[in-house]
């Protein structure tokens, strides 16, 4: 791919106003394979890419600011299982929520913007981004309890039971814990109905008198 049409000329003058060094045109093979011939020790730079000029005027504007990557991610991973389980829980007969999944889709959109996600804003930004992170997740989480809980009232479990719900297209089998509420005289063995295995493994029991 040919550098941007201004950027020969840039070169130009740059190589013109700084006659000890040159500055050339390459690609990244070129690059490296250069690199790896010189015998200069170069110093190793590590953290971020921040450039103390501009310190004064954008402030942590070179930082990668690795959680909003993270907390982004995260956000999408609760809004593709909110949307998911409303849907199900819509086919059951529960009003499906449209406005929240859709302000949520524009709060994720907003963190999305290249100028955020990428950490390359000014602190304020940032600030905001935070609150906006911390307030989606506690509204897609109760978004997707809420579904969980209408699809749940409907699963005819012929007693009490155990849901686990599975977000991803294939089956799983997980490792999860809960509190069991046996009776007193209780002589069954969990995971066991009928005599038969039900399809999950009691890794430990612990009993509290």
């Amino acid at each position: 791919m040919p550098p941007q049409v201004e950027i020969p000329q840039a070169v130009k003058d740059w190589n013109k106003a700084h006659s000890t060094i040159e500055m050339k045109i390459a690609t990244p093979r070129e690059f490296f394979q250069r690199l790896e011939k010189t015998e200069k020790k170069l110093q190793i730079v590590e953290g971020e890419l921040y450039d103390n000029e501009l310190v004064d005027v954008f402030p942590q504007v070179c930082t990668s600011r690795l959680w909003i990557v993270q907390n982004s991610r995260e956000c999408e991973g609760l809004l593709m299982e909110a949307e998911e389980f409303a849907t199900i829980a819509w086919l059951l007969g529960a009003e499906y929520p449209a406005s929240e999944l859709r302000h949520a889709w524009e709060e994720i959109l907003y963190i999305a913007f290249h100028d955020i996600i990428t950490g390359c804003g000014v602190d304020g930004i940032y600030e905001e981004v935070k609150q906006i992170c911390t307030s989606l997740k506690a509204e897609l989480i109760g978004s997707l309890n809420q579904s969980l809980s209408y699809i749940a009232g409907r699963v005819n479990t012929g007693g009490e039971a155990l849901l686990a719900f599975n977000s991803m297209p294939w089956g799983i089998l997980n490792r999860g814990e809960a509190d069991l509420k046996l009776a007193p005289k209780f002589k069954g063995t969990p995971g066991m109905k009928e005599a038969k295995e039900v399809e999950s493994e009691v890794i430990e029991i612990k009993k509290d008198e």
